[in-house]
């Protein structure tokens, strides 16, 4: 980090937020993005927020990082919790105030959906609530994932006209697809 607040290459995966939530196992499926850039290192520091999902005391993220680190054959893994309030520590989080700035003043609203799909979320409040909605309707699922196409394709473009330093900050934008599969053999 010297005499810089930021080097290397940004890798940016968008996900439906709804259906693909936030877990360890689904970090874990950042192991496409490591396994393409990895050149020879047999070593992995992961910084993370010590939010629910990277919370370095729960088993569940203890496994998939074990995941990680048997998927990728790595001699050596360090995983960093920055503490709370001080996100200005680790480095994700102050490349994510330069993706902010550009997302400022972009309203993002979802396509709106057939009547009936429209009318089956009108009164679910809680993305829990659509997720319990969409096991009753399982064409629900379907309908609100291509209604949210359009808005994930607003914020790929704006992520990939942004630069750091002269340079492209997103070379490798990705819609990450559910990879926990790959896992699975370390089950």
């Amino acid at each position: 980090m010297e005499g810089s607040f930021y080097r290397g290459q940004v890798n940016i995966g968008l996900k439906d937020p709804i259906f693909e939530s936030s877990t360890p196992m689904r970090h874990a499926e950042l192991y496409d993005i490591l396994i393409n850039s990895q050149q020879g290192h047999h070593y992995l520091l992961v910084y993370t927020d010590g939010g629910s999902d990277h919370q370095l005391r729960f088993l569940r993220v203890q496994l998939s990082w074990i995941c990680l680190f048997l998927a990728l054959d790595l001699d050596y893994f360090v995983a960093v919790r920055t503490p709370p309030g001080h996100s200005w520590k680790n480095p994700v989080e102050r490349i994510m105030s330069i993706l902010n700035l550009g997302l400022q003043s972009v309203g993002l609203m979802r396509q709106e959906m057939g009547q009936e799909f429209e009318h089956l979320i009108e009164g679910c409040n809680t993305m829990e609530a659509i997720c319990e909605a969409a096991i009753k309707e399982p064409r629900l699922k379907k309908e609100l994932k291509q209604s949210l196409q359009p808005t994930i394709g607003l914020v790929n473009t704006i992520f990939q006209r942004q630069s750091l330093k002269d340079e492209p900050l997103c070379r490798n934008l990705l819609i990450l697809k559910n990879m926990v599969k790959i896992f699975l053999k370390y089950d």
